[in-house]
């Protein structure tokens, strides 16, 4: 009988400073950055032999990356405020990327990858923020984020292998308008929405050619958002929540078009949550996920309707 093993490490340590200041009353500006070391080291993959246990050690690594950042407010009048950010962050391999290697439940074959780069991206969002009445706040935001290296899992349908890779260049652009209101009608009823539209294109892709121009996975068209909040006091609240993503894709090609298991389903599900604050810092919450026992799949089937119960202490 054969037996497959692998193993290995990952380990990050970083630095991150950052400030903010006062230009004028009117404009502020923020940087910060981050130092990022980081390594992978003791991976191997391991296998029965005729003659025992044979290794083959894989090569250590190690990363070194510097990623700024910048932000500009602007405000023009007391209700509105102007602001652009950029950003540059990078996303190591996991252990699992990297060295995990065996065979799921489904009978399907995991192939990690040690050559694995890292994620780069680069993000820019400018925003508009319009306050309204002291309790509320209107917010557009336009974003764009460009991602080198993304890190992504394909399975073959064929041949029941799946292999972690790197997505050359992908770009995502999109617009989200924010709409929240802490005081709706009543005292302590508060209101939160957001409705978001993306467009995630891959733009180069050498491992699967075919992919370019398609949807990134795991990337709706549209997502949206809405959180109905009852603190009538400051020991209970009640919270009702609900969101909507619009169908998705599982491959790179977007070859699957279709519902159910392996693929990512539209869905619309609704959460509400009871919280009560005790004495001696201890807080007690009831809740219900997926409040209409929806079905859905995101490649798995996801949780149908859950009763949660949380007793909290904090010091």
């Amino acid at each position: 009988t054969l037996s497959l093993g692998s193993e290995g490490k990952t380990q990050t340590h970083a630095l991150y400073v950052e400030d903010t200041w006062r230009i004028t009353d009117q404009w502020s500006v923020y940087l910060g950055a981050r130092n990022e070391w980081w390594r992978g080291f003791d991976g191997a993959k391991s296998t029965d032999g005729d003659t025992g246990r044979i290794i083959a050690d894989l090569d250590d690594r190690s990363e070194n990356y510097f990623s700024p950042k910048f932000s500009t407010t602007y405000s023009p009048t007391e209700n509105w405020r102007l602001r652009l950010s950029l950003a540059m962050a990078e996303r190591f391999p996991t252990v699992g990327e990297l060295f995990y290697g065996g065979i799921n439940p489904q009978g399907i074959v995991n192939n990690a990858n040690p050559d694995l780069e890292p994620e780069k991206s680069f993000s820019k969002d400018f925003t508009i923020t319009r306050l309204i009445g002291g309790d509320g706040e209107a917010r557009l935001t336009f974003f764009e984020d460009d991602v080198d290296d993304a890190i992504y899992t394909q399975t073959n349908s064929y041949t029941l292998v799946r292999n972690y890779q790197n997505v050359d260049e992908v770009r995502t652009r999109g617009i989200e308008l924010a709409l929240n209101k802490r005081r709706v009608l009543i005292d302590g009823l508060g209101l939160f929405n957001s409705v978001a539209w993306l467009d995630a294109e891959i733009l180069r892709n050498d491992n699967v050619p075919e992919s370019v121009g398609k949807t990134f996975p795991r990337v709706p068209k549209w997502r949206v958002k809405s959180v109905l909040d009852y603190a009538p006091t400051d020991r209970w609240a009640l919270t009702f929540a609900g969101h909507y993503a619009s169908h998705m894709f599982n491959n790179l090609d977007n070859s699957d078009t279709g519902d159910g298991y392996g693929s990512v389903d539209e869905f619309l599900v609704f959460d509400t949550k009871f919280t009560y604050r005790l004495p001696k810092n201890f807080t007690a919450s009831l809740g219900v996920d997926n409040l209409t026992d929806e079905s859905y799949h995101v490649f798995h089937p996801y949780p149908r309707r859950t009763f949660l119960a949380e007793l909290k202490w904090t010091f």
